[in-house]
């Protein structure tokens, strides 16, 4: 089973990644993309380096910096990766 967080905001607390910790750890796949405010989140290195356990990173934003590991995607790419996972999950 596969699931999409959704991450719109800066990430300021530790919540959102233990959840998706535990959800690995239970087995399951974890894909990640940052829309609007949390394009930020992209750039963040050390972030992005504790997100390594994520099948994906994306950022939907062809304007925003982002570091290596982290893909940019276009609208049609975001709905396929909502059509690839059987759960969504927005943390804005």
């Amino acid at each position: 089973m596969s699931t999409l967080f959704v991450i719109g905001r800066p990430l300021e607390t530790e919540t959102v990644l233990a959840t998706m910790e535990g959800l690995v750890a239970k087995g399951e796949e974890v894909h990640v993309i940052f829309v609007q405010g949390g394009v930020v989140n992209a750039a963040d290195e050390k972030l992005v380096r504790r997100m390594s356990f994520a099948s994906s990173l994306s950022c939907l934003d062809v304007d925003a910096e982002v570091i290596d590991g982290v893909e940019r995607v276009d609208y049609l790419s975001w709905v396929r990766l909502i059509e690839d996972c059987e759960k969504v999950v927005s943390w804005t």
